[in-house]
Protein backbone atom coordinates (compact mmCIF):
# COMPACT_ATOMS: atom_id res chain seq x y z
CA UNK A 1 0.00 0.00 0.00
CA UNK A 2 2.68 2.86 1.01
CA UNK A 3 0.31 5.75 0.79
CA UNK A 4 -0.81 8.09 3.57
CA UNK A 5 -3.54 5.98 6.04
CA UNK A 6 -6.06 8.99 5.80
CA UNK A 7 -6.77 10.34 1.88
CA UNK A 8 -5.50 13.44 1.37
CA UNK A 9 -9.09 14.77 -0.38
CA UNK A 10 -10.15 15.14 3.36
CA UNK A 11 -10.69 18.74 3.72
CA UNK A 12 -11.67 19.26 7.42
CA UNK A 13 -12.23 17.18 10.23
CA UNK A 14 -15.91 17.03 9.27
CA UNK A 15 -15.24 15.10 6.21
CA UNK A 16 -13.33 12.56 8.27
CA UNK A 17 -14.72 9.22 8.52
CA UNK A 18 -17.25 8.36 11.61
CA UNK A 19 -14.88 6.04 12.73
CA UNK A 20 -10.66 5.83 12.21
CA UNK A 21 -8.58 3.08 12.28
CA UNK A 22 -5.39 2.98 14.83
CA UNK A 23 -2.99 3.80 12.18
CA UNK A 24 -5.64 6.96 10.86
CA UNK A 25 -5.74 8.15 14.08
CA UNK A 26 -1.86 8.51 14.82
CA UNK A 27 -1.83 9.96 11.47
CA UNK A 28 -3.90 12.30 11.97
CA UNK A 29 -2.43 13.46 15.42
CA UNK A 30 1.35 12.78 14.26
CA UNK A 31 2.06 10.48 16.54
CA UNK A 32 3.06 6.99 16.10
CA UNK A 33 1.20 3.40 16.63
CA UNK A 34 2.11 2.70 20.22
CA UNK A 35 1.26 5.77 21.62
CA UNK A 36 -2.13 5.31 19.95
CA UNK A 37 -2.44 2.54 21.76
CA UNK A 38 -1.02 3.83 24.50
CA UNK A 39 -3.72 6.60 24.83
CA UNK A 40 -6.82 4.05 24.17
CA UNK A 41 -5.33 1.51 26.80
CA UNK A 42 -5.28 4.74 29.65
CA UNK A 43 -8.82 5.46 28.44
CA UNK A 44 -7.84 9.26 27.31
CA UNK A 45 -9.37 8.10 24.15
CA UNK A 46 -12.69 6.29 23.86
CA UNK A 47 -12.41 3.16 21.14
CA UNK A 48 -14.58 0.21 19.91
CA UNK A 49 -12.87 -3.24 19.72
CA UNK A 50 -14.31 -4.46 15.96
CA UNK A 51 -12.54 -8.34 15.64
CA UNK A 52 -9.08 -7.58 16.78
CA UNK A 53 -8.52 -3.98 16.12
CA UNK A 54 -9.92 -1.03 17.30
CA UNK A 55 -12.03 1.86 15.80
CA UNK A 56 -11.72 4.98 17.47
CA UNK A 57 -14.83 7.77 16.76
CA UNK A 58 -13.70 10.82 15.13
CA UNK A 59 -16.12 12.77 18.45
CA UNK A 60 -13.27 10.85 20.60
CA UNK A 61 -10.74 12.83 19.05
CA UNK A 62 -12.36 16.22 19.54
CA UNK A 63 -12.42 15.61 23.00
CA UNK A 64 -8.99 14.39 23.43
CA UNK A 65 -8.06 17.24 21.35
CA UNK A 66 -10.71 20.22 23.33
CA UNK A 67 -8.97 18.15 26.62
CA UNK A 68 -5.85 19.11 25.76
CA UNK A 69 -5.88 22.64 24.78
CA UNK A 70 -8.13 23.47 27.93
CA UNK A 71 -5.64 22.45 30.70
CA UNK A 72 -2.09 23.14 29.06
CA UNK A 73 -0.85 21.86 32.08
CA UNK A 74 -1.94 18.37 31.65
CA UNK A 75 -0.28 16.18 29.07
CA UNK A 76 -2.44 13.98 26.65
CA UNK A 77 0.47 11.19 26.94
Amino acid sequence: YGGDPLDSNYKSFEELPFFLTVEQFAHLLCISKPTAYDLIRAGKVSAIKAGKQFRIPKESIQELISDAESSSSRSIT
